[in-house]
């Protein structure tokens, strides 16, 4: 019986990854209208989907990530940190690759895209179950989390409007710390809002 359920379980894990990058494949290899997009960002879905379905197996794995001990994962969490900054350092200025924005279908080079994505994930999900081993208070996370639809719809005006406002050089010349910075600065702005709509309109965010 144990010999069955671990053959049926690789029989799953190899078709999800099968899955994974089929879908990755698919929206690398469609043609993107600089524009527009297609409709329904079908490209661009493609390439979500293929992290949803690796975001389940993550989901389904985590038992063996909360087994680990504290050094054990702190000592991942720095690893992963390092991989991921040198990874992205490479592909993001690398002469090659002007900018990255999944949202437009810009991916630079797919596999240090992938890549980083795969690294950046799984440094949210260690950095998760240290919180919860060193019992650090996750009210703030928490709170970003309840309205991270919110966040979603409302910050890009937002970002346009200090765009149009602020001189753009500002943040850019500053690189990682100035991007940081407005990024802060952006989460706290649409959270004031998102807290005004909910007392006025709290349907308005399935409220």
């Amino acid at each position: 019986d144990k010999l069955c359920t671990n053959s049926r379980n690789s029989k799953t894990l190899n078709s999800s990854f099968l899955v994974i990058i089929t879908f990755m494949f698919i929206g690398f290899a469609i043609p993107h209208p600089h524009r527009y997009g297609l409709p329904f960002g079908a490209d661009i879905a493609f390439c979500a989907a293929a992290f949803m379905k690796l975001g389940q197996l993550l989901k389904r794995n985590v038992s063996l990530i909360l087994k680990q001990d504290k050094l054990v994962l702190t000592i991942v969490l720095i690893g992963l940190i390092f991989l991921f900054a040198y990874t992205y350092r490479y592909s993001v200025y690398s002469e090659s690759v002007k900018h990255i924005l999944m949202a437009n279908a810009m991916y630079g080079n797919p596999f240090y895209f992938l890549g980083n994505a795969m690294i950046g994930s799984s440094i949210i999900v260690v950095f998760a179950v240290l919180l919860d081993k060193f019992n650090i208070s996750k009210s703030c996370l928490q709170k970003i989390g309840r309205n991270t639809l919110g966040i979603f719809l409302i910050h890009k005006p937002i970002i346009q409007l200090f765009e149009k406002v602020c001189n753009q050089d500002l943040w850019e010349s500053n690189g990682t710390i100035g991007i940081f910075v407005l990024s802060i600065t952006v989460l706290m702005i649409s959270m004031l809002i998102i807290k005004i709509i909910n007392k006025l309109l709290p349907s308005l965010l399935s409220r």
